[in-house]
This record gives C-alpha cells, sequence and structure tokens, in this order.
C-alpha cells in the first residue's frame, strides 16, 4: 500500500507548475500594469518549485489533502517568484486561508493565534519595508515577499518565522553569494525556509 505522504508528495510535485500557471494568469488577468506578463514558467524554475513542494509535504508534521493543496501553491510561488519577480495575490491568500483555517504546519496551535500572527507579520514587514525604502532609496523587498511572510507567519506563528526568516536569509546567501547589490526574489527561498522549520519544529521547544 502506498504511504499518504508519498502520495501527498507525489501530487504537490505535479500540482504546482498548473498552480504557477493559475496564479500568473490571474496577476495578468487582475493588474493591468502585468497585462504582458508571460504565464508559463520557464521548466528550470517550475521544477524548482515543484520539488520544494514535494519536499514540503515531507517536512510537514501532518499529512492530508489541505497540506498537499498547500504546499501546491507553495511551490507554485517559489515558481512565479523565480520566473518573474511577482507573486500573486490568489496563491498567497490560499496559502494563509489554508493556514488558519486547517493549520497543517502548526497543529498545535489554534486558529485565533495563526490568524493575528499573519495580521502582526503584515504591519511589522510593511513598516519595516517602509523605513528601509526611506534610508535607502529603495527597497528592501516587495509588496509581494510581505504577503508572503505574513501568509508564512499565518502557518507556523510569529515565533516560528524567525527560523523560517534565518533560513531563507541562509539560503539566499548560499544560492547568491554575498553580492548584496544583486537583487533576487525572496519568495524561494522564504519557501526553503518554511521546509527546514517544519522539518527541525519537532525537534525544538517553541513557546507561544
Amino acid at each position: 500500500m502506498t504511504e499518504p505522504s508519498f502520495t501527498f508528495g507525489v501530487l504537490a510535485l505535479a500540482g504546482s507548475p498548473f498552480a504557477a500557471l493559475g496564479g500568473l494568469w490571474s496577476a495578468r488577468a487582475t493588474e493591468r500594469r502585468l497585462s504582458s506578463l508571460p504565464i508559463v514558467p520557464h521548466p528550470k524554475t517550475a521544477m524548482l518549485g515543484a520539488m520544494l513542494a514535494a519536499i514540503l509535504t515531507i517536512c510537514a508534521p501532518t499529512s492530508g489533502i489541505a497540506l498537499a493543496v498547500l504546499c501546491i501553491a507553495l511551490g507554485a510561488v517559489a515558481t512565479c517568484d523565480a520566473d518573474t519577480c511577482i507573486i500573486p495575490d490568489t496563491l498567497v491568500i490560499t496559502i494563509a486561508g489554508i493556514g488558519i483555517v486547517f493549520h497543517p504546519f502548526a497543529p498545535g496551535f489554534s486558529s485565533a493565534y495563526l490568524a493575528l500572527s499573519g495580521v502582526v507579520l503584515f504591519a511589522s514587514s510593511e513598516v519595516f519595508a517602509r523605513l528601509m525604502r526611506k534610508w535607502r532609496g529603495r527597497t528592501a523587498f516587495g509588496g509581494g515577499d510581505v504577503k508572503l511572510i505574513a501568509a508564512i507567519g499565518a502557518n507556523v506563528g510569529w515565533i516560528r518565522l524567525d527560523v523560517v526568516l534565518f533560513a531563507g536569509c541562509v539560503s539566499a546567501i548560499a544560492w547568491h553569494g554575498l553580492d548584496l547589490r544583486k537583487r533576487f526574489p525572496l519568495g524561494p527561498h522564504l519557501v526553503a525556509g518554511l521546509a527546514f522549520t517544519a522539518w527541525i519544529a519537532p525537534r525544538i521547544s517553541f513557546g507561544v
């Protein structure tokens, strides 16, 4: 008999490229400035997102259809951001909604706590981004990154998000080197940071 985690991993692997296509289509359809946005991701970025989606299902502490759909959306976000530097709102809303309602990455936390985490993290990330823009004259990260941070926070809570951000930064530095002048998509690294956090969470005692 096939293990459920393997089945959901295969589903996430296969589904994330199609979710990326749908997310990019919805972004182009809803924002006029993105009317010329290509909706078919590059095969390499699609494979990156699909692999991250499958890894997430393996690292997650729970299993189920909600987790599979969540991982498909996260893989699609990684694909879209790596390919176009765009994170579609439809995917972010899906990620946040599944996290708050089903909380597959934080089964011991309440929906109220996760929802509050998402709101607090959105507000604090937006303030930080604005301050950095004013101080440096350019954005530290984009609006899509702010929304994604909040959506991931709605899945793990604000305490565990520290680990997600740390792991994501390590991933970004390892991938892009120390040249801070380069601009690169943060989404795939945040998704990778979430996978790392989900993997080590059972080994660390987090307070709420």
